[in-house]
């Protein structure tokens, strides 16, 4: 969380303070991968604490179920919650959001005019005068 926070922080200063659009599309890049890879080990977490508690909720009815029935149960919940399902699907819909969002952006550097180039070059001019 705090990375996260310096990253968007540092990636605010460049689009103040930068104007080479390299540098800016790296820093927006850098945030932006920052962003899904948080995003997926907070789920990954979630999931995890999910399944752990779910197995404590297994266990505490342990008595009242067969014994194929518990350790079917408990790997059920286990495997499916945390590993098999939940986080391939998460990653292929962060990749698809971050490849969607990046096609955007890039569309909208090239379709508009420069605007930062002939500000500086109508100060250049300014300051040469």
């Amino acid at each position: 969380m705090f990375h996260l926070y310096f990253i968007i922080r540092q990636d605010k200063r460049i689009r103040h303070t930068v104007y080479d659009t390299s540098t800016r599309y790296s820093s927006f890049e850098n945030v932006l991968t920052t962003k899904s890879v948080l995003t997926i080990a907070v789920t990954q977490l979630f999931f995890s604490c999910l399944s752990s508690i779910a197995v404590t909720i297994v266990r505490h009815f342990e008595k009242g179920m067969t014994e194929y029935t518990y350790h079917i149960l408990t790997q059920y919940v286990a495997g499916l919650l945390y590993g098999n399902l939940s986080i391939p699907i998460l990653i292929y819909l962060k990749t698809t959001q971050c490849i969607r969002y990046r096609r955007q952006k890039i569309t909208k550097m090239t379709l508009e005019p420069d605007l930062m180039e002939s500000r500086m070059i109508s100060l250049k001019a300014m300051w040469e005068k």
